[in-house]
């Protein structure tokens, strides 16, 4: 079962997404079929800058081949990405006539030492 943050669903509801992603607390992050970020919130910056990229970069080969739903024009799944000392769970969804996957972050855990 995929998991939203309740923020999430209500602001969905005021066709004002995008702004009210770029100001959330979780990381939201989009991308196109061929891994290029096309968006990232504030939450997600420091997580792209862990991986090396910025916006309008492609996603590093490696986390790509070690997850290939982020590149699933029907993704519809949950994956755990690793960040500096941290794990997010993110939801990765396709919205394949929009031409990009939504990476939306709902749990981040800290990595013991």
């Amino acid at each position: 079962m995929l998991h939203q943050p309740e923020t999430l669903l209500k602001e969905s509801a005021t066709n004002d997404l995008s702004v009210n992603l770029h100001e959330h607390n979780f990381p939201v992050i989009k991308i196109d079929f061929e891994g290029t970020i096309l968006y990232a919130n504030k939450a997600a910056l420091k997580i792209i800058q862990d991986w090396g990229c910025s916006a309008s970069r492609k996603l590093p080969v490696h986390l790509l081949k070690g997850h290939p739903e982020l590149l699933d024009k029907n993704a519809f799944a949950e994956t755990e990405l690793s960040s500096g000392n941290q794990v997010v769970k993110f939801n990765v969804i396709a919205f394949r006539e929009a031409g990009y996957t939504g990476l939306y972050g709902y749990e981040m855990k800290m990595i013991p030492a």
